[in-house]
């Protein structure tokens, strides 16, 4: 199965915003186990770091988006 995955799932899991995180880390799960194979859009990694960099320094940011390269 082929996901297309949306900003507000990797935010989810990011965040640990509930009541969602539980169902976001199981799709996160999923493309990382490669039981899935999950796209993220480009745009998506721009979006994240627009959010992120007032919660997370440049180089946990830097972190984020090698897992994410990695898993999508």
């Amino acid at each position: 199965m082929v996901l297309l995955i949306d900003a507000n799932i990797l935010l989810d899991v990011l965040q640990n915003r509930e009541p969602h995180v539980k169902d976001s880390s199981i799709i996160w799960k999923l493309c990382e186990t490669e039981k899935i194979k999950g796209y993220v859009s480009t745009l998506t990694f721009a979006n994240l770091v627009y959010i992120l960099r007032k919660e997370l320094s440049p180089e946990k940011i830097e972190k984020v988006y090698r897992a994410l390269f990695i898993d999508f």
